[in-house]
C-alpha cells in the first residue's frame, strides 16, 4: 500500500513540475495547463481526496472559461460535469443538481438542445433531482412524525413539501420534449420517461397524472416490446394500483 501511494506522489510531483514548467512557456492561461489540472484531479480522485480534486477541476474550468473558444466552453462543462459526479458520489446532491445543471448549458450551448449529449446530459440532471426529492420527502414525513404540534402553516408546508419534486417533474418533462424529437414518440427511451414521470406524481399523491402518463407508457410499451415483456407488465401493475389509489382518493373526498 505505502509503495502503491509512493507512485502516486511521483506521478503527482510529475504533474506539478509538468505545471510549473507549461506556465513558464505559455502564461497560466493555456489549454494545456488546463489538461494537468484535470489530470491532477484525477490523481486526487485515486488517492480518495475529493476536495482537492474539485479544487483542481475548479483551475481547470477557470481556465477553460479564460480561453473562451466554442472547444473550451465545451471542456468547461465537461469539468463541471465531473465536479457534479464528485458531488454526487459524495451524497451532496444539491451541490450535484447545481454543477449538473451547469453542465448542461454548457453542452446545450455547444452540441444543441436536440443532441444525444445533451438529452442524457438532462436526463441525468433530471434522474439526481428525482433522488434529491425523495430524500427531502422522507426527511419530511420523518419530522412531521416526530412532531407532537400541528403547524398552523400546514397547507404552505404542503406546498413547500413537494417543491423539489416539481422541479424534478419539470426536468424530466424537458427531457421528454426532447427525446420526442430525438427518438420520437414510439420509442423504448420515451417510454421510459413517462413511466419515471408517473412515478414522480404518486409520490405527490397525484393520481389523475400518474394514471395519464402510465396509460402513454403502456401504451408505446406494447407496441415496443409486446404485451408480455417484462417492462409492459410492470408499467401494467403501476397503472392498476394509480387506478386503485385513484379511486380511493376520491372516495376520500366524497366522504368529507
Amino acid at each position: 500500500m505505502n509503495i502503491q501511494l509512493k507512485k502516486y506522489d511521483n506521478a503527482m510531483n510529475y504533474l506539478y513540475s509538468a505545471w510549473e514548467s507549461k506556465e513558464a512557456m505559455c502564461g497560466d492561461t493555456h489549454k494545456d495547463i488546463a489538461l494537468v489540472y484535470r489530470e491532477i484531479a484525477k490523481l486526487h480522485l485515486i488517492c480518495h481526496r475529493p476536495e482537492e480534486a474539485i479544487d483542481s477541476f475548479q483551475k481547470a474550468k477557470a481556465v477553460y472559461e479564460k480561453l473562451g473558444t466554442d472547444q473550451s466552453l465545451q471542456n468547461a462543462a465537461s469539468v463541471m460535469y465531473s465536479i457534479g459526479a464528485i458531488y454526487y458520489n459524495n451524497r451532496d446532491l444539491k451541490k450535484a443538481v447545481e454543477c449538473m445543471a451547469a453542465a448542461v448549458k454548457g453542452v446545450e450551448a455547444f452540441n444543441g438542445a436536440v443532441h444525444l449529449k445533451t438529452v442524457k446530459l438532462y436526463l441525468r440532471l433530471a434522474e439526481i433531482q428525482l433522488e434529491l426529492a425523495r430524500n427531502e420527502l422522507k426527511e419530511i414525513d420523518r419530522a412531521q412524525l416526530d412532531a407532537t404540534d400541528q403547524s398552523p402553516d400546514a397547507g404552505q408546508e404542503d406546498e413547500y413539501k413537494y417543491e423539489s419534486l416539481d422541479n424534478a417533474i419539470q426536468l424530466y418533462r424537458e427531457v421528454l420534449r426532447r427525446q420526442y424529437k430525438l427518438f420520437t414518440e414510439n420509442s423504448a427511451q420515451v417510454a421510459a420517461t413517462l413511466q419515471t414521470i408517473g412515478d414522480a406524481y404518486i409520490a405527490k399523491n397525484d393520481y389523475p397524472n400518474a394514471v395519464s402518463f402510465y396509460q402513454k407508457c403502456l401504451s408505446i410499451s406494447n407496441d415496443v416490446h409486446g404485451p408480455d415483456h417484462q417492462s409492459t407488465l410492470l408499467v401494467t401493475r403501476k397503472l392498476s394500483q394509480a387506478v386503485n389509489s385513484e379511486k380511493q382518493q376520491i372516495r376520500r373526498v366524497m366522504r368529507e
